[in-house]
């Protein structure tokens, strides 16, 4: 037998909302609701940082259960849909990327026929040259195709590190810490440069969640136009030694 009041039903729901704060850590510290009175600031501290610890390792679950996810199950699958021989087709910002990790490897071999051929290494300028010759060549048109021979993804170790850090990203955050950087690197142009400065720069912009890798910047080689100029520019004369003057028939040194 139970009562059919008013303040029994009140009652009821008052108990249900306090089991689903238990199960949620909804307290009001969390949702942001004023504490009861003469509550001291440190149990309020504590109880947002309990609250915020119990979030974090349900991302951390979350995050591990992903993981697997790719591992058991979308790499595998991804590895057997594309076992056979297929097409990869480049733009954009990874066609660049690739095509500069091309050139710096031709570049490279090039460099050891041109010692083995000659027994010296190439100056600046021809080595400049040869770069910018390959370039010519790979860089061509706004897409690339390139041929993925049949198992080529059968022996490659896979390396995954999920990181999350919120439900939403914030754009406004975001655009506001990337202008940030844009001030910092306009100001100081050593932190993209300096080992000690570039490591607090990149440190800074992940605490922002910018990649770092983002803001390396990209060596093309230089085009042939600008090597031919450097080249056929001015310098300073090699000095010229006097010729020996001849007195009375007898030679002296100057």
């Amino acid at each position: 037998m139970g009562d059919r009041n008013l303040a029994y039903y009140n009652q009821e729901i008052q108990r249900w909302l306090g089991n689903r704060d238990e199960l949620t850590f909804a307290y009001d510290v969390v949702r942001g609701e004023r504490l009861p009175a003469g509550t001291p600031l440190g149990s309020a501290q504590l109880a947002a940082g309990m609250a915020g610890s119990y979030f974090d390792q349900i991302r951390e679950n979350v995050a591990i259960d992903i993981k697997d996810l790719l591992y058991e199950i979308i790499l595998p699958q991804f590895a057997k849909e594309n076992s056979g021989e297929h097409i990869l087709r480049l733009a954009g910002e990874d066609l660049d990327k690739v095509n500069n990790l091309i050139i710096e490897s031709r570049a490279t071999n090039k460099l050891f026929e041109f010692l083995t051929r000659e027994r010296k290494l190439p100056n600046p300028i021809q080595f400049d040259l040869i770069k910018s010759i390959l370039a010519e060549r790979i860089k061509k048109g706004k897409e690339q195709l390139i041929k993925i021979p049949a198992e080529f993804y059968k022996d490659i170790k896979y390396k995954i590190d999920i990181i999350i850090t919120g439900e939403a990203l914030d754009t406004r955050i975001k655009a506001a810490n990337l202008f940030a950087a844009l001030q910092a690197v306009t100001a100081d142009p050593t932190l993209l440069s300096d080992p000690v400065k570039k490591k607090f720069f990149y440190r800074y912009l992940e605490q922002g969640g910018i990649s770092p890798i983002e803001f390396e910047p990209e060596v093309a080689p230089p085009a042939i136009g600008e090597i031919v100029q450097k080249r056929a520019g001015g310098g300073v004369s090699r000095p010229v030694m006097p010729a020996t003057p001849v007195v009375g028939g007898v030679e002296t040194r100057l």
